[in-house]
């Protein structure tokens, strides 16, 4: 059960951080179009 348990995790590792990363980026990029908007 231990193995299984680790594999979940790692699962969910991988998972998470792509969702992460993605979320960055798209609150810099709409953060990036706010301000180039409000500078225009």
């Amino acid at each position: 059960m231990g193995g299984n348990d680790q594999i979940g995790s790692i699962t969910a590792l991988i998972l998470l951080v792509p969702s992460v990363l993605f979320m960055l980026s798209v609150e810099r990029f709409l953060r990036a179009d706010v301000l180039a908007k409000v500078g225009a």
